[in-house]
């Protein structure tokens, strides 16, 4: 509270088009989300000696803030998430 906001950076990779239906202003892509930001609290979860470690989602989202990113305009029954692992460094930097 009262300090300056995070910054989370991100990137959206289309691994596949799947094709586009101009009537109905639909497309359909299999999309891979990857999130960066700097959260210097998160170095006290790393092993002694270690410089990364990674978390699963479950296990991150007990340990330290996360932030909520969401998708709007799609089709409810399409989201599926295949895997979310979140690599955390000594300096800070995180990666979902």
């Amino acid at each position: 509270f009262g300090g300056q906001p995070d910054v989370v950076e991100f990137a959206i990779y289309v691994k596949n088009f799947f094709g586009m239906q101009f009537r109905d202003n639909k497309f359909s892509l299999d999309v891979v989300v990857t999130l960066r930001w700097l959260d210097p609290r998160v170095s006290k979860l790393l092993p002694v000696g270690a410089n990364r470690t990674a978390l699963s989602q479950e296990e991150a989202e007990k340990k330290m803030w996360l932030p909520d990113i969401i998708v709007v305009n799609r089709d409810i029954k399409g989201e599926a998430i295949i895997s979310s692992t979140i690599d955390i460094y000594r300096d800070g930097k995180v990666m979902k």
